[in-house]
């Protein structure tokens, strides 16, 4: 079951398959199609986007973690997110390489910077607001839903705002803000 897809540079498409617990590849061009098993039994591959230098990167909704594919080593890594059960069901990447998540069951924002391996995570103020989608503007402002009934809104995590986050992995509170106007 296809759940979400990305291109990358060549115009090649990898695609999640939640059922499966794969990644998959398709060239258009050449007609080819692979499929990659995702290391991790059951992790419900959910979103995916492949990186300025041809990563790709997906969130695993069931394990908690974030997995990188890259398709020269055919190698896969996986990030562990700090909140137990988080269930990420989106990621998005800022211009800096840096991968964004929205935790649904966390109630968090997350970021994690694959130069540094540290990952950083902020409370979102909204109570159970179940955080699904997320973008991240040029400024590296990061735009989110809050989806539970009660919530009901756009949120934004602008980290320069914030103050100076600790050193290590370690998950920091922060200030969402509701977008103005």
């Amino acid at each position: 079951q296809p759940s979400a897809i990305a291109i990358d540079q060549k115009g090649v498409l990898w695609i999640t398959e939640a059922d499966g617990n794969n990644i998959a590849r398709f060239d258009p061009e050449k007609k080819e199609f692979e499929e990659f098993q995702i290391p991790t039994p059951f992790a419900n591959p959910s979103d995916i986007l492949v990186d300025s230098s041809g990563k790709v990167w997906f969130s695993e909704m069931n394990t908690g973690k974030i997995g990188m594919f890259d398709p020269v080593s055919r190698e896969f890594n996986e990030v562990i997110i700090p909140t137990l059960s988080p269930v990420i069901v989106s990621i998005a990447a800022d211009k800096q390489g840096k991968i964004w998540f929205a935790e649904n069951k966390g109630n968090k924002i997350g970021v994690f910077d694959p130069t540094s391996a540290v990952v950083k995570e902020y409370e979102i103020p909204t109570s159970r607001s179940l955080p699904i989608g997320i973008a991240v503007d040029e400024r590296g402002t990061a735009w989110f839903t809050e989806s539970d009934r009660d919530a009901n809104r756009i949120g934004r995590l602008d980290i320069t705002l914030l103050s100076k986050e600790p050193e290590g992995r370690q998950s920091g509170k922060g200030r969402g803000q509701e977008p103005d106007g």
